[in-house]
């Protein structure tokens, strides 16, 4: 952000290896992004290193990460995007919902 840009992290697959989810939490950690976005089982995986997902495709609905969204965006002051059937956005005190979505955009 030093030069005001916003920065938008999507960490595709994290949760499916340690590798993934350990360079993804180094991204957030050293860049400090202004909004995380993921599927549910990805944002899971953020907070829960023991979570784990099948690649880019989540094992979890929209709805059962929520908390993890909101505790990951008070410990790293991002916005946090879920994306699924019904897309929720949380700044970990309001939570926003996008309906419209489909049972197979996990």
């Amino acid at each position: 952000m030093r030069r005001g840009i916003p920065i938008i992290l999507d960490p595709v697959g994290v949760g499916a290896t340690s590798q993934r989810t350990e360079a993804a939490v180094k991204i957030i950690n050293i860049c400090h992004p202004t909004i995380i976005r993921g599927n549910a089982s990805e944002i899971m995986a953020l907070v829960d290193a023991s979570v784990k997902s099948k690649g880019v495709d989540s094992c979890a609905s929209s709805n059962d990460a929520l908390d993890s969204a909101k505790r990951l965006a008070k410990e790293t002051g991002a916005v946090v995007v879920i994306s699924g059937e019904t897309d929720y956005i949380t700044d970990g005190e309001t939570i926003h919902t996008v309906d419209g979505g489909d049972p197979i955009m996990t």
